[in-house]
């Protein structure tokens, strides 16, 4: 008797499928961009931080324009110019503060957690 011929080998599995962006936290965590630790628009009238819009912009971002605009963030002192300010941090390195006198709504900022070359 004569044995059957050998079957092929069975097809390569199929590649991974590629992982999920890291959500802010992770990326903080791995030490990758910009993180927003605070932001107020009208300090200067006694509010506090209003950080939801500036860091879904630009957390773990290396590089982020923002323009402060009062009818995205909010208006709450009509008739009344107000400044801004971020706290934000590069990697795990020292914070870094920007300050936007009033008014502030309409100006841009950059937020830069990369190397500048001359």
């Amino acid at each position: 008797p004569t044995a059957p011929p050998p079957s092929p080998p069975p097809p390569p599995p199929p590649p991974p499928p590629p992982p999920p962006p890291p959500s802010p936290q992770q990326a903080r965590a791995a030490g990758t961009g910009i993180f927003v630790i605070s932001a107020t628009y009208a300090k200067n009238h006694g509010f506090v931080n209003n950080i939801q819009h500036i860091g879904q912009e630009c957390n773990t971002l290396i590089h982020c324009e923002y323009r402060i605009s009062h009818t995205r963030i909010g208006d709450p002192v009509s008739n009344e110019s107000k400044d801004f300010e971020v706290v934000y941090q590069c990697d795990s390195g020292p914070s870094k503060v920007i300050y936007v006198e009033a008014e502030a709504s309409g100006k841009t900022i950059s937020l830069n957690c990369g190397h500048v070359e001359l």
